[in-house]
């Protein structure tokens, strides 16, 4: 996480997120005991926050 200090835009906040979950099934996503969900996840998220004034 990291926020701009100075600048044109300050208070813009930066994150990253990774996420990796293993349910440790041989089933396949999509299928099987749970027919509507993924078995395994593993996704990287960038988010940007920036501020900004409507008037």
């Amino acid at each position: 996480m990291y926020t701009v200090q100075e600048g044109r835009a300050k208070g813009t906040l930066f994150k990253l997120h990774f996420t990796q979950y293993d349910n440790h099934s041989d089933i396949p996503s999509w299928s099987g005991g749970y027919g509507n969900i993924f078995q395994d996840e593993r996704d990287v998220k960038f988010m940007v926050i920036a501020p900004f004034t409507i008037f």
